[in-house]
């Protein structure tokens, strides 16, 4: 089996730093028995250059136009909230979670002991947290996070 990853890596010739992946594992946060419900597999793709995710998908029309501005901004906050814990030195796992039956978070990071579940909209949308991840984990924290808003999860 090849490596998705790597293969794509491969053939257009990009470096490793380039992508990241989140949470290809799809590993326990917190070691509940809940976790058996999680997906195992698969991931969510994130670009540090979204400039070489426009290029896969040939997409370069204006944001405005777009109809993918809510993956666009879902990498950028993912992007900005790494190099938030990387500046700051705080270790933090980042994590997408689904559920077999599609129940889902764009983001969990897990660090000092805290779980903070992340819904990121490009609009002010404010989804509830999927019950079942309430019940599997919960001493976790849940947010809506929007342009209006981003900026004070990254101080």
């Amino acid at each position: 089996a090849v490596n998705l990853m790597s293969f794509m890596l491969g053939i257009l010739g990009i470096e490793c730093s380039t992508v990241h992946c989140l949470d290809r594992r799809g590993g326990v946060i917190d070691g509940t028995n809940h976790a058996m419900i999680r997906i195992k597999t698969g991931g969510k793709w994130y670009f540090c250059d979204t400039g070489i995710r426009n290029a896969i998908i040939n997409d370069f029309t204006p944001l405005s136009l777009r109809i993918d501005v809510g993956h666009l901004w879902e990498n950028y906050f993912i992007n900005e909230l790494r190099k938030y814990n990387f500046n700051n030195l705080k270790q933090r796992d980042l994590y997408f979670w689904r559920t077999y039956d599609k129940q889902e978070l764009d983001l969990v990071e897990e660090g000092d002991g805290e779980i903070r579940a992340m819904e990121i909209k490009w609009g002010n949308k404010s989804p509830k947290a999927p019950k079942v991840f309430i019940k599997s984990y919960p001493n976790a924290s849940y947010e809506v996070i929007n342009k209006d808003n981003y900026y004070t999860k990254l101080s």
